[in-house]
């Protein structure tokens, strides 16, 4: 959707553009599932929904918001413990300690 609405709102004609815009799309997708950079390309992920939803001429539409939405949240979350950065970095594990009742 991102690509349609930007090679449609710029006037590019170029099908090499359209098709490398497809393609990075895809690898940050794969990226995503994979659990490759979770940080870095859900901040892409998140920047093209809100440029998305900035460059469409229409009403606010609730997918391109959902979809920012979903990679803050991801963003805020981080990868799981099934991830390429987990094996890559180790995983983190953040424990609470128990309150201390007086």
């Amino acid at each position: 959707m991102f690509a349609l609405n930007v090679t449609h709102s710029f006037g590019f004609t170029s099908n090499t553009l359209y098709t490398a815009i497809v393609l990075l799309i895809g690898l940050v997708s794969l990226g995503l599932l994979a659990g490759f950079f979770t940080l870095i390309l859900t901040a892409i992920a998140g920047a093209a929904a809100l440029a998305n939803l900035v460059l469409s001429q229409q009403t606010i539409d609730g997918g391109y918001v959902l979809t920012f939405l979903t990679s803050a949240a991801l963003f805020f979350l981080g990868p799981g413990a099934y991830s390429v950065d987990a094996k890559l970095y180790g995983l983190r594990v953040h424990v609470v300690p128990p309150r201390k009742d007086k």
